[in-house]
């Protein structure tokens, strides 16, 4: 990945559509907010992904379970993690809904609306990363913060904080 500009949105796109999530990550998962993290001090992004079912009009979600890992400076796909397999998480029961999508504090949102706050999370995403690479502060925390409260599925919180305190701490007021 030659390109430094790469912002989020592609990013994931690029982890979605390789053959590494296809051979690897069962179909219907799908992809979480991602986060960023230093692997031998290469800066990468982790996605993860889970599991959903609808039923009687509800879309039940499943606690994260299979993450992947690219590099930002090549894009490169370095490590891949089923978390049903896990030490770490084998006190987590992956066949029980953690919770319902739309949460109550979205609840409210018309689709243009959710998918207009979105858009807003995931440019607070690339500035992120563009201050990361910079080695510059980021400016924007406290606005990063309010909009990941609001769009993080509350039953998804607790793999979120153990997959990456830090990130989740610093930038999402976790």
């Amino acid at each position: 990945m030659a390109d430094q500009n790469i912002g989020i949105r592609q990013i994931m796109q690029r982890i979605d559509c390789s053959e590494a999530r296809r051979s690897l990550v069962p179909v219907d998962a799908v992809m979480g907010w991602p986060y960023y993290t230093l692997k031998h001090n290469v800066l990468c992004v982790t996605v993860p992904f889970y599991g959903r079912r609808i039923e009687n009009k509800r879309v039940y979600l499943y606690p994260v379970s299979h993450v992947m890992t690219m590099t930002l400076t090549d894009g490169r796909i370095i490590e891949y993690s089923n978390l049903y397999y896990s030490r770490e998480f084998k006190d987590v029961d992956f066949t029980v809904p953690c919770g319902c999508f739309r949460h109550k504090a979205i609840e409210h949102m018309t689709r243009e609306e959710y998918q207009l706050t979105r858009e807003k999370l995931f440019d607070l995403y690339d500035e992120l990363i563009t201050s990361l690479r910079a080695g510059k502060g980021f400016t924007r925390q406290a606005e990063m913060k309010t909009y990941f409260a609001l769009m993080m599925e509350p039953g998804e919180l607790p793999m979120y904080e153990r997959l990456a305190p830090r990130f989740f701490q610093n930038y999402c007021g976790l």
